[in-house]
């Protein structure tokens, strides 16, 4: 089970991670390679953030 602390952080970082690819979801020319990669990153990190959260919480 992960403290509220430790929760606090995870949706931080899953807010900021969303909030990104949001953002780069609304512009209206095509990513970049870098910008493209930057955002699988965080999917993958965001995957991994998903799984410490609701794995510890009996979930998924």
């Amino acid at each position: 089970m992960l403290t509220e602390k430790e929760n606090n952080i995870l949706d931080k970082a899953e807010d900021t991670i969303l909030r990104q690819f949001e953002s780069s979801l609304k512009e209206n020319f095509p990513l970049s390679d870098t910008n493209f990669e930057s955002l699988m990153d965080g999917l993958r990190v965001l995957d991994r953030i998903c799984k410490m959260k609701y794995t510890h919480q009996g979930g998924i």
